[in-house]
């Protein structure tokens, strides 16, 4: 007689145990670096001679980038799938490695609002990547634990911006930190669902892996 098992540990068993962890890296490469950002965005701009009234927009502007931000990555995903996962992060990385170049009152707005749209693709990719691949029920029951990475960079992203900005008088080693993580966040993305992506990436190509 088979042993009849929980809604939750079908779910469980249904998510490959590296996937999980792969998920959880890039929730929390990605929440790390957005968070680090909008718990400073206002003291960034100061610092670099942006004008406090432009510094303080830039946090709303953030903020609406991050509204936003859900909307053009759900669109997104269902039109190139979980290939926009590794995109996101490394357009993130791009443009938070870069914001203390942004020293134009314009070009900081700019980037204040893309940081914000990077932010928000956190909240439906992984998500979204879940529910496709292991059904609405692992969703339910598994996101819950994926979503623990966001409470986690909520204290450390914050918290590493503050400090490094304490030890070298400005946030140019934050904005590297939150850089270099999103990086990893690809690279471990990238490694735990490699063959995945390289079918993704072969449909979306529309290559016959029998020709290669």
């Amino acid at each position: 007689m088979s042993e009849t098992l929980s809604p939750s540990e079908e779910a469980a068993v249904r998510v490959d145990r590296k996937y999980f962890w792969s998920l959880v890296a890039g929730m929390f490469a990605a929440t790390f670096s957005g968070l680090l950002v909008i718990g400073h965005l206002k003291s960034i701009g100061l610092s670099y001679g942006i004008s406090p009234h432009t510094a303080g927009l830039a946090v709303g502007v953030f903020a609406i980038g991050n509204s936003l931000g859900r909307l053009i990555w759900g669109a997104a995903y269902d039109r190139f799938g979980r290939l926009c996962l590794p995109a996101a992060l490394l357009l993130q990385a791009v443009v938070v490695g870069f914001l203390p170049l942004f020293r134009v009152e314009g070009l900081f707005l700019i980037a204040s609002f893309a940081i914000g749209v990077l932010f928000g693709s956190a909240f439906v990719l992984y998500a979204s990547d879940l529910a496709s691949r292991c059904g609405s029920k692992a969703l339910g029951y598994v996101y819950p634990f994926v979503f623990l990475a966001y409470g986690a960079s909520g204290i450390a992203g914050p918290l590493c911006g503050g400090l490094l900005f304490d030890t070298f008088g400005n946030y140019i080693a934050s904005c590297a930190v939150a850089s270099l993580l999103s990086i990893g966040g690809v690279a471990v993305f990238v490694a735990l669902n490699n063959e995945e992506l390289l079918e993704d990436v072969r449909g979306f190509l529309r290559l016959d892996p029998e020709n290669d």
